[in-house]
């Protein structure tokens, strides 16, 4: 008896009986992912998720994250044993990595690139932290 046999008997046992198409997972996040908000500048293509989007230009338009990496690796000179990090409240940063003593690398920051300011209002910031709780 194959499996798929197997299942239906005891799917008929129980009482249960699966349908492929209601078990199913659907992925994302209650529909959300299929919202497009805005173009990046950068690549094109639109922006799903304004949590993760970084103000970019003139325009201060969203950006994706990935999109500002490497943007910033093509205008900086990113050496070997650098790296693009960001650093925090709007600062992203030109990491140098040396190997050190022990288990952790040791880096050191040679440049950083202050992207938003903190205190900054941008209309499309201000409609996405109306929904945060």
């Amino acid at each position: 008896m194959d499996q798929e046999n197997r299942n239906k008997k005891n799917n008929q046992k129980t009482g249960k009986q699966r349908n492929s198409q209601k078990t199913r997972r659907r992925g994302g996040r209650g529909g959300s992912s299929k919202r497009y908000y805005a173009e990046c500048p950068i690549c094109g293509k639109g922006v799903r998720d304004l949590l993760t989007a970084v103000a970019w230009g003139d325009d201060r338009k969203p950006s994706h994250f990935d999109c500002i990496l490497k943007a910033i690796a093509d205008k900086e000179d990113v050496q070997a044993k650098e790296k693009v990090v960001y650093l925090g409240g709007g600062i992203f940063g030109i990491v140098k990595i040396r190997s050190g003593s022990g288990a952790s690398p040791r880096f050191t920051v040679r440049k950083r690139i202050q992207l938003e300011e903190k205190e900054e209002n941008i209309d499309w910031r201000k409609k996405v932290s109306k929904n945060i709780r």
